[in-house]
């Protein structure tokens, strides 16, 4: 519930210039924000297009990674099995706090701050570093835990 509430908070943010009404003057931030959400949906095309730019070398990389899936996807059963005779208090506590940076909302808060940091302090770098943190997010398919 936590995580919705967040993701909608940023999605009001990132929207507000989109779905102003175009009479009142935007501010030099809500065009900022406008040109941002631009770039990432430029990105977005771009990452999603961008097997229909491979080369050959591209393919063979490809298959390697499946390959290399496929045979640690065989093992995964015993990986699994060992992974729990090793298991402690401290280990599930030090899995807990991992968890913690596994789920939506800590990318979300994080790359919120950096952004709302460069976009404040007009820095470039730190602003484009937070929608990149959200992009993250967003295009590797986490966010299905966003709605």
């Amino acid at each position: 519930m936590v995580n919705r509430i967040i993701v909608y908070i940023a999605l009001i943010v990132f929207l507000m210039p989109v779905i102003s009404d175009g009479q009142q003057k935007e501010s030099s931030i809500f065009r900022i924000i406008g040109s941002d959400i631009s770039e990432s949906l430029n990105d977005g095309s771009a990452l999603f297009t961008s097997p229909l730019h491979w080369k050959e070398k591209d393919g063979i990389t490809l298959g390697a990674l499946f390959v290399t899936t496929a045979a640690v996807y065989l093992k995964d059963e015993s990986i699994r099995a060992n992974s729990f005779k090793q298991r402690s208090e401290m280990n599930d506590e030090i899995s807990d706090a991992a968890k913690l940076y596994g789920e939506i909302a800590a990318p979300v808060i994080i790359g919120g701050g950096i952004y709302t940091a460069g976009l404040f302090s007009k820095n470039d770098y730190i602003r484009v570093t937070g929608r990149m943190v959200f992009e993250s997010v967003l295009y590797s398919g986490n966010c299905n835990k966003c709605f």
